[in-house]
């Protein structure tokens, strides 16, 4: 790839989707409470990822067309290269921002997803016992993902113990 990564777009995409997802999410959370819409914020999470796709998108092409404005041309191989990096960056730059916002912006998002989780499940007809075992598995999975979180960044800032 002739050394050159365009690490300015790869960075500004991730920052774009993962702002827009967050901002997009806040404002349909209260127009949905406003409102009382009574949607699911987990379609609401689906749309939203969907559009974040098309973000994605424009950055890889952006990031394609530098590296071509500064080589004069593009291999396959080459947009091939870009494209994994500019995605594999972006979804780190969005994991750390969806950190930040679960851990320090809005820490009630878990158990919001957890109540609105057990609403859809009574919804859909399931038995309490159903509901209890599903709500079980999702609030493990979260508090795994969490304690991962928070050991690997606390290592990562605080250095070794």
């Amino acid at each position: 790839m002739n050394k050159i990564y365009p690490l300015k777009q790869a960075i500004i995409t991730g920052i774009t989707s993962a702002l827009f997802a967050t901002v997009a999410f806040s404002i349909f959370l209260g127009f949905n409470q406003h409102f009382d819409w009574r949607a699911s914020p987990s379609s609401a999470r689906g749309i939203i990822g969907l559009l974040s796709l098309i973000i994605l998108g424009i950055g890889i092409y952006m990031g394609m067309t530098a590296v071509k404005s500064a080589t004069g041309m593009l291999s396959y191989g080459q947009a091939v290269a870009i494209s994994l990096l500019i995605g594999l960056t972006t979804g780190v730059v969005m994991s750390v921002i969806g950190f930040i916002y679960t851990r320090y912006i809005n820490p009630g998002y878990v158990t919001y997803m957890l109540i609105e989780a057990k609403k859809a499940m009574i919804a859909d007809g399931k038995d309490p016992k159903e509901v209890a075992i599903g709500l079980t598995d999702l609030g493990s999975s979260y508090l795994r993902q969490r304690k991962f979180s928070r050991l690997w960044w606390d290592k990562r800032l605080l250095g070794p113990s």
